[in-house]
């Protein structure tokens, strides 16, 4: 349970600094084929892949590597 914990809490920090370049506009984006685009932003052991059309939605993953 405690490290469930851990984990959540952690996982809850990253998303926080995971999302603040694109609140800032600061973020690069990978332009896609299929004309989505990709921000990657990794920190330590998590890394989160989010790919979005332009105003119509898209996803976003998060991964902890070393689980």
């Amino acid at each position: 349970m405690a490290q469930t914990a851990f984990y959540l809490k952690s996982l809850r920090s990253f998303l926080l600094r995971s999302n603040q370049p694109h609140a800032t506009g600061t973020t690069k984006t990978i332009k896609q084929s299929d004309g989505s685009r990709t921000i990657i932003f990794t920190e330590g052991d998590w890394y989160m892949d989010d790919n979005f059309f332009a105003g119509v939605g898209g996803r976003s993953k998060e991964f902890l590597l070393t689980q």
